[in-house]
């Protein structure tokens, strides 16, 4: 049956079944010049009458909201917010700034234990931003990749810390650390082409005619006993001593519970000599844990003897940095400086053994004045993100040769702290206030840094 446009005028809702059979139904009356759809008058009008009910009920359906950042951090930021609606694809140089939406997710990566080692946060989108998305999205998700876009903003929305005072704090990986309940600790102290001064009488400096690495190593057995080391054997060299205690280690997790394990911890200090560079690769292969304290010689790696020897150079860098993250140093420029550089790569050497394990776990401290010039070396022959931790100095950091005020302070806060169960992010703070106050080195975006951390465990004290 048809519709009579006729009793449109009627605007009673039939109720039998023969007024139906004549109504136009509700909500779409057809005016006096618009016929309804011709499919429409092939249906009973039940089935239309369906039809239309639906329609209707789609129509006054409320639209649905458009998605919104709702963590204060981000909730302003109207880049971000375009990110997230797909107006814009993904975050990039564009949105460049300190306090705009670069500078916001950066300080949000850092804030989770993605540090952006070297350039910190500069507000600049470039290839260390992009380091911290990725280790992020392998950590967080939603899926591996490289870039912010809608669906990664939106889980960093979510899991960022709503105030920017708060971090997430990491502890090393003690699981993995003392999964055989032994610790192997290299500290290596390099060549520093000083001897230790003195004040004399007159108040003038003397020569005490003993290196300064000398007098940290002596310092640091002094302090080796203090934490109940004991020397157990020399190396074949009289430049390697191997140290030993038995050690309970606490340390807690994410919802404030303490863990303990009771683990021997070995200790091999080594001094500048012959076969240092050798014993610093050994250590590096075979040890959780290396500590270096000394000249990075603009980015080659850790020497252990003059800087015109290239005999005891442990090479690691130098021409193969990234130069996009501003970390590469040229030959020619160390050169120019008097060092003389390793022609063998001993970090590739190193690693090209069968013996090298990339899937061991390691956690390196490097304090020199360019450690972090072969970060991208580190990463890319010793392990990833998932298998490397890095704390090292991002700018240079200052020693002194007064004999009086000669410490290897640093290498003790990072390995007491990691002996004590502290966050690594403690330990970067710990270290950055030491070169503030006994060396007057404050540096507004640190001088510490950290690299390989967001994925370790989570912990809260």
């Amino acid at each position: 049956m048809g519709f009579d446009r006729c009793m449109v005028r009627d605007h009673a809702r039939p109720t039998s079944e023969a007024a139906l059979q004549h109504a136009e139904p509700v909500g779409h009356r057809a005016s006096a010049d618009v016929a309804p759809p011709a499919f429409l008058r092939t249906l009973p009008n039940s089935t239309v009458l369906a039809l239309l009910g639906v329609q209707r009920d789609l129509e006054d359906a409320p639209a649905e909201a458009a998605p919104t950042l709702s963590n204060p951090r981000f909730s302003d930021d109207r880049i971000l917010q375009r990110i997230l609606r797909g107006d814009i694809d993904q975050l990039s140089a564009r949105h460049n700034g300190r306090n705009r939406a670069v500078g916001r997710v950066q300080r949000a990566l850092f804030d989770l234990g993605f540090d952006l080692p070297l350039h910190r946060l500069d507000g600049r989108f470039g290839d260390e931003t992009t380091t911290a998305i990725t280790e992020f999205r392998s950590v967080h998700g939603p899926s591996p990749g490289s870039i912010l876009d809608a669906a990664t903003l939106e889980v960093l929305d979510r899991v960022t810390p709503t105030t920017t005072d708060t971090r997430v704090e990491h502890t090393v990986d003690y699981a993995r650390l003392l999964e055989d309940n032994r610790l192997d600790v290299t500290v290596a102290f390099g060549y520093s082409d000083r001897n230790a001064l003195r004040r004399g009488a007159s108040g003038e400096w003397e020569d005490t005619g003993t290196p300064v690495e000398e007098v940290l190593a002596e310092r640091f057995r002094a302090w080796l006993q203090g934490r109940g080391f004991a020397l157990e054997l020399l190396g074949f060299d009289d430049n390697v001593e191997h140290w030993r205690a038995e050690h309970t280690f606490v340390w807690y997790d994410d919802e404030g519970s303490a863990h303990t394990r009771t683990a021997d911890v070995w200790v091999r200090l080594l001094t500048p000599g012959a076969g240092a560079a050798a014993e610093f690769g050994r250590g590096l292969s075979q040890a959780e844990i290396t500590l270096y304290k000394g000249h990075a010689r603009y980015g080659s790696g850790p020497d252990f003897d003059p800087r015109d020897s290239s005999e005891e150079n442990f090479r690691i860098g130098i021409d193969t940095a990234l130069e996009a993250a501003g970390r590469r140093t040229r030959v020619e420029e160390a050169r120019r400086h008097g060092v003389a550089v390793d022609e063998v790569n001993d970090l590739v050497e190193l690693t090209s053994s069968p013996d090298f394990d990339r899937d061991r776990y390691r956690v390196l401290f490097l304090q020199a004045c360019t450690s972090m010039a072969y970060l991208d070396e580190l990463r890319s022959e010793v392990g990833g993100q998932e298998h490397l931790d890095v704390v090292g100095s991002r700018v240079p950091t200052i020693f002194t040769s007064d004999e009086s005020a000669i410490r290897p302070e640093e290498a003790q806060i990072f390995l007491g702290g990691i002996l004590d169960g502290e966050t690594v992010e403690d330990i970067v703070r710990a270290l950055d206030e030491h070169q503030a106050t006994a060396h007057e080195n404050v540096q507004r975006r640190g001088v510490f840094t950290m690299s390989g951390v967001g994925d370790n465990p989570v912990s809260e004290r």
